[in-house]
């Protein structure tokens, strides 16, 4: 495996970003984005922002390793207020400690957040910041150390306006456009429900069938499975068009096909699963709209059977 060290542009305007998380997600982003830009990233833990600042961080990606070495890791929140535009890259369940952090930040600041499903929506809408936008995360990424991250599969990142206009990131769509593609959607309602469906299809199947994400696909029984769980889940979305899911979903799954899943890590991690952010609130919206979802019911309780198993709840 070759190894590659760069170092960031030094010609044009250096903005500064602020990562929150040092999850898989978290890693993806500070690595690519610290290649044109100055990188902040606020880690849980001490050893993960030491261990940052001591190597850099490594993406791996086609067998290819490569190394970016300046990038600062704090634990420290202040460190936020200073930046011109910042990315929360944690579970959706951790979000709700970081609230008081967010409401600390000038209210200038655009903030972009990146979490499954819908359920964060009401925890940012307490925000105080006057640009708020939502994103979804088509690459798939696993985290092998504190400071290395394995690209499996690249994707895109489609971005929102929840709040605010989208103009005050324009420079970040314009300058990873080749790299590390973002794109814009004008719905963010359409972008976190068409990402709400893909994960609640491909995350509980992969965990509990013990699969990477091109097994679904591989395998006809599993591919079966995997669209009728789609259709059970589609008429929640009647914006979303039948067929164009059923091709983004196998596309999703040829293009990350060597990824396990962030569910299928969690449940052999022994870790806490976003399955309520999920496919439960997926299921808690059939409810409401008196929507029958047995094969989702079934997939639900598995999920949760797991957590149990380990201790989670």
């Amino acid at each position: 495996m070759g190894t590659i060290h760069i170092q960031r542009r030094k010609e044009g305007i250096m903005m500064k970003i602020g990562v929150i998380g040092g999850g898989s997600i978290g890693l993806l982003f500070s690595h690519y984005l610290s290649a044109k830009h100055s990188l902040t990233l606020l880690a849980r833990r001490k050893d993960q922002a030491f261990q940052i600042n001591e190597k850099g961080i490594t993406l791996i990606h086609d067998g290819t390793s490569t190394t970016i070495c300046n990038i600062s890791a704090t634990v420290m929140s202040d460190a936020l207020s200073s930046q011109d535009i910042i990315i929360i890259a944690v579970k959706q369940y951790n979000l709700s400690t970081l609230l008081p952090i967010l409401n600390s930040i000038p209210p200038e600041i655009p903030l972009i957040f990146l979490q499954n499903g819908l359920a964060h929506i009401e925890q940012i809408d307490r925000l105080n910041q006057k640009t708020i936008i939502v994103g979804t995360v088509e690459h798939g990424c696993q985290k092998i150390t504190d400071a290395t991250v394995k690209h499996n599969g690249f994707g895109k990142t489609l971005l929102a306006p929840y709040r605010g206009d989208i103009e005050h990131i324009r420079w970040l769509i314009s300058d990873f456009k080749d790299t590390f593609p973002f794109l814009i959607h004008g719905d963010w309602k359409e972008v976190l429900f068409r990402k709400l469906i893909i994960n609640a299809v491909i995350n509980p199947l992969t965990s509990i069938l013990k699969v990477e994400n091109g097994g679904l696909i591989e395998n006809p029984y599993y591919l079966h499975l995997m669209m009728s769980i789609l259709e059970e889940l589609l008429p929640l979305v009647p914006m979303l068009n039948e067929e164009k899911m059923k091709a983004d979903i196998l596309k999703i799954c040829e293009n990350t096909k060597e990824n396990r899943s962030s569910m299928l890590k969690d449940i052999d991690a022994g870790r806490k699963t976003e399955i309520d952010a999920i496919l439960g609130y997926a299921i808690e919206l059939g409810k409401k709209r008196q929507h029958s979802m047995p094969i989702c019911n079934v997939m639900y309780a598995m999920v949760k059977g797991k957590e149990a198993d380990q201790g989670e709840s």
